[in-house]
């Protein structure tokens, strides 16, 4: 581009031609490496674009007028809910304990420290030692039982009547 070759315009020049908006426009949507198109053609197409522009944002701003803010928010909780619901059921992790009671407490320490894998694996090693722990008890029962069952088939029936015997004395304490 030079003025010897008449093909240079000054911005003031363009500015005569485009209205500001359009000549950034024009600016923003010309390839860096490429020759500028400068002429009716691009004048005409710059003011489509900026009507184009015009149209959207009026829409928007419409759009935000009569939008009813709770509705639209409550809609948003609602499709949130869903999605954490359907992450949770793809997950397989447990959501509730044993009891039926959520499991918020060690996922909110969780969610607290960053959601740092380290506290996700004290969780599991939690759960560890709790089933450890319940196996513990469930053997400290067995022994006896097994015992018993090696003395014979008459030692099982001595079992169920010392049963039977147990549930009369509840039974009496509860009325």
């Amino acid at each position: 581009m030079s003025k010897s070759l008449k093909n240079f315009i000054t911005i003031r020049e363009a500015l005569s031609t485009f209205n500001a908006r359009q000549l950034r426009l024009m600016f923003v949507l010309q390839p860096w490496h490429k020759t500028m198109i400068y002429g009716e053609q691009s004048r005409a197409e710059m003011k489509a674009r900026e009507a184009q522009l015009k149209n959207f944002f009026q829409n928007v701003k419409a759009a935000v007028r009569t939008a009813d803010v709770k509705t639209t928010e409550q809609r948003w909780l609602e499709a949130l809910s869903d999605k954490y619901s359907q992450f949770d059921a793809a997950s397989g992790e447990p959501t509730h304990d044993k009891e039926g009671k959520p499991l918020e407490g060690k996922v909110g320490g969780w969610v607290e420290a960053g959601g740092s894998w380290e506290v996700g694996d004290s969780l599991r090693l939690e759960v560890k030692d709790k089933a450890r722990k319940d196996y513990e008890k469930a053997a400290k029962v067995r022994e006896p039982l097994a015992k018993k069952l090696a003395e014979g088939p008459g030692a099982v029936e001595a079992m169920r009547a010392e049963v039977e015997e147990m549930r009369r004395q509840v039974a009496a304490m509860q009325l």
